[in-house]
Formats: C-alpha cells, sequence, structure tokens
C-alpha cells in the first residue's frame, strides 16, 4: 500500500512540475469556487479510498482536471492531494511500526520463556543426578558406614555436564 501511495506522489509531483513548466493558461478567477473544493476534495478521498486499478484511473482524470484549471486552482489542489497522501502515508508508517514494535515484543517474551524452560529442564536433570549420586553413596557405603559417617564424605553439588 505504501508503494502506492509513493507512486501516486511521485506522479502528482511530475505533473505538477510539467503542468507549473507550461502554464500557458488565461486566468479568469484567482480564486477556488467552493464547488471546486468540494469536487476535488470528493476526488482526494475517493483516490485514497480506491483500489490500485481504480486509483490509476481516478488519478487520469484528476490529471486531466488539473490541466484544465488556472495556475492557482492547480498548485492548490495538488498541495491539497499531497497533504491528503501524506496524512495517509503518516498513518500507514505509524501502524507498521507499531506492528513491528508489537511483533518484536512477542519475539522477546518467547525467548525469555524458552530460556526460561531451558533453565528449569537443567536444574531438573541436575537435581535428579544429585539424587542419584547420593544413592549410589548410600547403596555403595553400606548401612553401617553411612549411620557412623564414616562412609562416603560430604555431597558436595554438582555443576557440570556428566559423562
Amino acid at each position: 500500500m505504501g508503494a502506492i501511495c509513493k507512486v501516486a506522489a511521485v506522479l502528482i509531483l511530475g505533473l505538477s512540475i510539467t503542468l507549473f513548466a507550461t502554464d500557458t493558461s488565461v486566468k479568469t478567477d484567482t480564486g477556488v469556487t467552493a464547488s471546486a473544493e468540494v469536487s476535488i476534495d470528493a476526488r482526494i478521498e475517493s483516490i485514497k479510498s480506491a483500489n490500485p486499478e481504480q486509483r490509476r484511473e481516478l488519478m487520469n482524470k484528476f490529471k486531466e482536471e488539473l490541466a484544465k484549471m488556472n495556475r492557482e486552482e492547480r498548485m492548490e489542489a495538488i498541495s491539497k492531494l499531497r497533504e491528503q497522501m501524506q496524512v495517509q502515508n503518516t498513518m500507514q508508517a505509524e501502524e507498521h511500526a507499531s506492528e513491528h514494535i508489537q511483533k518484536g515484543m512477542q519475539n522477546m517474551v518467547q525467548r525469555q520463556q524458552s530460556m526460561q524452560m531451558r533453565h528449569e529442564g537443567e536444574m531438573e536433570q541436575m537435581h535428579q543426578m544429585q539424587g542419584v549420586d547420593q544413592y549410589r553413596e548410600s547403596v555403595g557405603s553400606g548401612a553401617g558406614a553411612g549411620a557412623s559417617g564414616g562412609g562416603g564424605g560430604p555431597i558436595v553439588p554438582f555443576h557440570g555436564q556428566r559423562q
């Protein structure tokens, strides 16, 4: 959608430069009438809301109307169109940025949850290995040796990979 708006803006810019450079119309009225303003605003709104194929047709018709206007009317109409398209582009950019931020936040939360789950799994595995070690020590040292304190030595937590 943004690319289409940019293309429309480039077309308008090219048309305005061409029309201003070749302005040979006779000035009849320095102001734009109220009905012409409404017509221009209505055209701009229809261009903004049209699908790409219709937008191209509407832009061509709008260009034909611009060619029939005197210089001041053309300048005002092109200015309005640029203003409206810029507002639309700004809104689209803000929406895109908001979506991008939301996706980034979702990815960050997912990574954080994944890391937490991995950490919990590693902790569970470590506790299981400690239980196995304790069991082996109690079985290997015999019942009497464990009771008298003569076997095995102190239990030290393990913080690494088993081989």
